[in-house]
């Protein structure tokens, strides 16, 4: 499957401990299948480079997420190493939704108990979200072959960055709404007490 990466550089060859501290899925190198995301991550972050790869899942252990309760819980347990217990498989590749900079605000409401596990799920549901893919082993990383690196314009940056700004407005319509039409019977207090 072909995959890419924003980032300030061209990378040739990853390695699987360089993303940053309290990501989604842990440490690992992340793309996406999603050019568009790989833009995006690429020029909010200041970078310039989307970089190519394919990526053979053959022989890899893989553990996919859906936007649910369970991603919520894996996510909150790798940004805030919140206190609930986990399995963890030894996966070499996990892909699920991304909990972006712009959705983390409701993932830390949820934290906080601010929003219910409804309020929340409705609230991420109601969002346009990419799945990323968090190559977490050596072994993942030697299935990935590099293709090439696109340098982004500094005009597609500041499209991409001025189209994100106007999603924002938007999003925060379809959260009011969203939480209007939301249980809010179980927070994360609770579920810590089981």
């Amino acid at each position: 499957m072909i995959v890419y990466h924003g980032s300030e550089k061209k990378i040739e060859r990853p390695i699987n401990k360089g993303s940053r501290k309290g990501t989604d899925f842990g440490s690992g190198f992340y793309c996406t299948k999603s050019l568009l995301m790989a833009k995006s991550w690429c020029a909010l972050r200041n970078g310039q480079y989307v970089n190519k790869y394919d990526l053979d899942l053959t022989n890899l252990k893989v553990k996919e997420y859906n936007l649910d309760l369970e991603w919520l819980i894996f996510v909150c347990y790798n940004r805030s190493n919140i206190d609930i217990s986990i399995e963890n498989q030894d996966y070499d590749v996990i892909i699920g939704p991304t909990a972006d900079d712009k959705l983390y605000r409701t993932v830390q409401n949820f934290l906080d108990n601010v929003y219910s596990v409804d309020e929340t799920l409705n609230i991420l549901n109601c969002m346009k979200i990419d799945k990323q893919i968090n190559l977490v082993s050596k072994k993942a990383l030697k299935n990935l072959k590099f293709l090439g690196v696109v340098e982004l314009t500094l005009k597609e940056i500041f499209n991409i960055k001025e189209n994100e700004m106007l999603n924002l407005s938007t999003l925060n319509n379809k959260v009011f709404k969203a939480r209007r039409t939301s249980n809010k019977d179980v927070y994360y207090i609770d579920l810590q007490e089981k």
